[in-house]
């Protein structure tokens, strides 16, 4: 790639990645910064992100700058007008960061008005967002890009990069676990002997609340799983999701489930999801992050179109239902059948199915009923249904 020509209106001297949540998007902006820092090895590059997602790029290999957007800190101050001017330093203190690394060009990712105003904020001569961004926010841009209609989220990123002549590809980006988060979760499967370890991740953020399985079918899935007692499933949970992984757990009638660990790090649960076999979970940032990391992913959909949210990873199958009303843009709904219809028996056979395609690939046929299933492979979207045998 060192005959590529960037557009020569650009100085990338000094990159910005501006991609400040949720977690699951952070993480499909990475294939994109692995290209900037492949392609432009003497620049540097600095990252603005908020605090919640913030720890994904500890110790992440050739980042230069982490600038972290107090979210947590500034939503604990607006409920107390006399903490107000403390918020408003912490604001200025944020632009203030961002002018001090002195961009050259900032790349906006996730297209709303506080993304883009991080880009104008910067003092970036030049600022590179989609055209049709959210709340106006592409009048902050001075290099607007037209995506190529409805694309996967890992693609975005990428558009915009080639918008700016720079070749990207959607390949999978190396991601290393440090070694105190792969020891402390090591340590906890000796401590809890955990054996042949399936991931259940039932949570979702609030936000994505709609997202959600309902838990007893959880805890049955947990069954049908740990049935054979040579697996330990285990309920993984992260910040506000602790009870919903407890009552999964709790209702399981046969052992073999255990409640994860604490992950207040993502990398400590990228630790303990590359231990696993197999991960099952909602559309959430825990899913995203086990494709990632290469684990196999069994992905339950239901509001939110797979071609677009779907796992991007090798070995993944994702069940949805495709509904009439699926995929909405709503935020709630009072019977999410999207998410009901989907049956405990048939992810456990989906689950086994991937697990025997991965030790066999000549095994491509397994018990899931046409309509039920969709199978995916590759690094992107190659997606048909498998016809029942």
């Amino acid at each position: 790639m060192s005959d590529f020509a960037p557009n020569p209106a650009i100085s990338f001297d000094r990159i910005l990645i501006i991609r400040l949540s949720a977690l699951g998007d952070c993480i499909h902006a990475l294939p994109a910064f692995h290209h900037l820092r492949l392609l432009f090895p003497q620049s540097k590059i600095a990252w603005a992100i908020e605090d919640r997602c913030a720890s994904l790029l500890d110790d992440l290999p050739g980042l230069d700058h982490r600038i972290v957007f107090p979210r947590r800190e500034l939503r604990g101050l607006a409920a107390k007008p006399w903490a107000w001017p403390g918020a408003l330093a912490r604001l200025l203190s944020i632009r203030s960061a961002l002018r001090a690394f002195r961009p050259t060009v900032a790349f906006d990712f996730q297209g709303n008005t506080k993304s883009a105003l991080h880009a104008r904020l910067s003092g970036a001569p030049s600022r590179i967002g989609i055209a049709d961004a959210k709340e106006g926010a592409e009048r902050w841009y001075n290099f607007q890009v037209h995506l190529d209609g409805p694309v996967h989220r890992v693609e975005r990123p990428l558009q915009l990069l080639r918008a700016a002549g720079i070749p990207a590809t959607p390949n999978r980006p190396p991601y290393a676990v440090p070694d105190r988060d792969r020891q402390a979760i090591e340590a906890w499967l000796i401590h809890v002997g955990a054996r042949r370890t399936v991931i259940l991740h039932p949570g979702t953020s609030k936000f994505g609340a709609m997202k959600r399985w309902p838990v007893e079918k959880w805890s049955r899935l947990g069954d049908l799983l740990a049935a054979d007692g040579l697996r330990t499933v285990i309920f993984a949970w992260g910040p506000g999701e602790r009870g919903i992984a407890e009552a999964a757990l709790a209702g399981m009638t046969v052992q073999g489930g255990v409640l994860g660990p604490e992950s207040p790090r993502v990398p400590t649960l990228a630790a303990l999801l590359r231990k696993a076999s197999v991960f099952v979970g909602c559309d959430s940032g825990p899913l995203h992050l086990a494709a990632l990391l290469g684990t196999p992913v069994i992905g339950l959909y239901g509001p939110k179109a797979p071609e677009i949210y779907g796992p991007y990873c090798e070995n993944h199958v994702v069940i949805w239902k495709g509904l009439a009303c699926s995929p909405c843009t709503r935020r709630d709904c009072a019977i999410p059948d999207c998410m009901n219809f989907i049956e405990p028996e048939e992810v456990a056979r989906a689950t086994e199915g991937l697990l025997l395609r991965i030790k066999s690939p000549a095994a491509r046929k397994v018990a899931a009923g046409a309509g039920e299933t969709l199978w995916a492979s590759g690094e992107g979207w190659a997606v048909g249904k498998e016809e029942q045998q």
